[in-house]
């Protein structure tokens, strides 16, 4: 597959958000194109990882994942053990977040501090360098179409640091 982002090349953020609309529009009729349009998006908002799925509903009940710079090892595990530790999914499902359209930032609604606390962070999230999530929600549960949450997820590690204001 041909990344629409290109090295060296020099693009105004909306020219290339434009692109990437158009690449995840185009991805409706040719679902293979998910990993490479997530890699588009994860370097556009300058994180390492990203993870576009449905939060509450593994691939074996009927949710799917399409996942950028995610070992398939770490996939498995949180399928099989930490998808309902997720103190950030746990957050937002509480305070309603699961809407067409929202953003959320992690830093906002769960702390450093509390998610270092959870084994979700010791035992999963830190083997990954993974510390701060940005999500954005694509179908939420007041969608109309029956459809589970599903969400775009991106994340960082402690050192490159939380996403800001200016990144949502």
């Amino acid at each position: 597959a041909h990344s629409i982002i290109q090295p060296m090349v020099s693009y105004d953020d909306l020219s290339i958000l434009s692109q990437l609309i158009d690449s995840i529009y185009s991805c409706i009729t040719e679902p293979l194109r998910w990993a490479q349009v997530i890699l588009d998006v994860v370097g556009w908002v300058d994180a390492p990882r990203g993870f576009l799925f449905t939060p509450f509903h593994t691939p074996d009940v009927g949710g799917f994942q399409f996942n950028a710079n995610i070992p398939p090892h770490i996939i498995e595990l949180w399928n099989t053990k930490y998808h309902d530790q997720d103190p950030w999914a746990e957050c937002g499902k509480r305070l309603g977040f699961y809407k067409e359209g929202n953003i959320f930032n992690g830093d906002d609604h769960v702390s450093f501090k509390q998610l270092a606390s959870t084994s979700f962070y010791q035992d999963f999230l830190i083997k990954q360098d993974t510390a701060h999530t940005l999500c954005g929600i694509v179908y939420g549960e007041d969608s109309p179409n029956d459809l589970p949450p599903v969400a775009i997820a991106f994340h960082r590690g402690l050192k490159q640091g939380r996403f800001l204001k200016d990144e949502e």
